[in-house]
């Protein structure tokens, strides 16, 4: 499980940090961001399929194994975003984001209780504030309530504080409010149900790459979903569920090869990987599918330098990638 943590968390690392993250606490740390071993600095360069490079990023981690700053650049548009983290006493004290749209400029500040625990996040934009708050029960993270705009969002956690569910409520142009239900397994959205469209997707995590599909003209798909939703509604804030993570998404998979004919692909992310002396897999490469033309949109690579000076993958155009992302979007497509 250590290897999809690490290629899924930075699937996400690149095009989430400028927002809060599903989990709904910051992640700071280089273990946040699926690395077990010291990290220093992750460098990326993304590329459409002219081998044009259409973006870059750096994210810089401290001694302390905290992430510090990156920098996000589009190379399209020569936008950027960038972030510098403050901490005092080994815990997050300010964050504050910079863009070159000045509008979006934002700044993060944290309160902690007596027992060291976050409680609040305040959120300071151009025009108002939006806050997070956080909740506990014997110790652990119980519920936590993000509020910004007309969203408001409430994340919900188990017994051992593990989240398994949030909910959005959100009101649209109309004022009219759309629910949104998600369901986790270890940190990542495995089902997303809007009730009042009765649309549903999932989504599976495997090794080398993730498939979300939209099942919602599928009725005894989603007839058995809502049965399985209503199971889980029981079992997770308890910890009883009967699988876990990949074997649900061996499961979902499964069914997504069998069923594929009445089911819509609406997210497909490839990945690949390099091993450091240690003999741990450090992401190395990510490819976006092009939904509409089922083809390669544009490949992302990763340079990874690690605490011990070792450097792992590289930020250039690797033509052998290309070619073995191919066979893998080849092999998926024949499921």
């Amino acid at each position: 499980m250590v290897l999809k943590h690490i290629l899924l968390t930075f699937s996400f690392f690149l095009i989430s940090l400028n927002h809060l993250q599903a989990q709904s606490l910051p992640k700071v740390t280089t273990q946040d961001y699926g690395f077990l071993q010291p990290v220093n600095i992750v460098e990326t360069v993304s590329y459409n399929l002219d081998k044009e490079p259409i973006g870059k990023s750096t994210y810089r981690f401290s001694k302390d194994g905290f992430i510090d700053n990156y920098h996000i650049q589009n190379l399209k548009d020569n936008t950027w975003s960038t972030s510098k983290n403050t901490y005092k006493k080994g815990k997050l004290h300010k964050r504050v984001f910079e863009f070159s749209n000045s509008k979006e400029n934002r700044k993060h500040t944290y309160k902690y209780n007596g027992e060291g625990q976050l409680v609040e996040e305040t959120i300071k934009l151009k025009n108002g504030s939006s806050h997070n708050t956080f909740s506990y029960q014997n110790g652990l993270l119980y519920q936590t309530t993000s509020i910004e705009n007309n969203t408001v969002t409430t994340y919900y956690y188990s017994n051992k504080g593990k989240l398994y569910k949030a909910i959005r409520t959100q009101k649209n142009e109309n004022q009219t409010e759309i629910t949104t239900n998600y369901y986790y397994l270890e940190n990542k959205e495995i089902t997303s149900y809007v009730s009042s469209e009765q649309r549903f997707e999932v989504t599976s995590y495997l090794e080398n790459f993730i498939l979300k599909f939209d099942l919602s003209d599928n009725e005894n798909a989603t007839k058995r979903l809502m049965k399985g939703m209503q199971r889980f509604d029981k079992e997770a804030p308890l910890d009883n569920l009967p699988f876990n993570l990949e074997q649900y998404s061996n499961q979902t998979t499964q069914f997504y090869g069998k069923h594929k004919d009445k089911l819509t692909l609406t997210q497909v992310l490839l990945f690949d990987y390099k091993t450091d002396a240690q003999g741990n897999k450090i992401a190395y490469a990510e490819a976006d599918i092009d939904l509409n033309t089922n083809t390669i949109a544009g490949i992302r690579f990763y340079k990874t330098t690690l605490s011990n000076g070792e450097v792992i993958g590289d930020t250039k155009y690797d033509d052998e990638v290309q070619a073995k992302f191919e066979d893998m979007l080849s092999a998926i497509n024949s499921f």
